[in-house]
């Protein structure tokens, strides 16, 4: 893969119990190579999938990656606590 021809198409701001944190979504102009899982703590399977067929237990966060792509929207949230506005 070359850095170069990585396109950003979307940020999202989560919050978990965790705490928050920013992901950052990319699209390769051509792919090359055979993908890797570098983190099998983390990641204990890798497919391609049809973006009209994910499964079902794809992590919400990244359904709603996928769902602004197709909009398209390039930023979203997720996982915030409901926050009354100041009146």
């Amino acid at each position: 893969m070359v850095p170069a021809r990585l396109w950003p198409i979307g940020t999202q701001h989560n919050w978990t119990s965790a705490g928050s944190r920013i992901d950052l979504y990319f699209t390769p102009g051509v792919f090359h190579g055979i993908p890797l899982i570098m983190n099998r703590a983390w990641h204990e399977d890798l497919r391609w999938f049809d973006q009209n067929q994910l499964p079902q237990d794809l992590a919400s966060h990244v359904r709603a990656a996928v769902d602004a792509f197709r909009k398209p929207e390039s930023y979203g949230e997720t996982g915030w606590p409901d926050r009354a506005l100041p009146a």
